[in-house]
């Protein structure tokens, strides 16, 4: 999570509110594509 946290990066990381919704949901995305990538390579693998 750290990692995601650091690939989707904040300019000030004590924004509350709606700010912070915002780079949640951006993290959830980045999750999911990077799921979806790793299942990608394993099926042309």
């Amino acid at each position: 999570m750290a990692r995601l946290m650091r690939k989707v990066g904040t300019e000030n990381p004590e924004v509350e509110g709606e700010d912070e919704e915002l780079r949640w949901e951006a993290m959830r995305r980045a999750a999911a594509s990077e799921r979806w990538e790793v299942a990608r390579r394993r099926s042309d693998a």
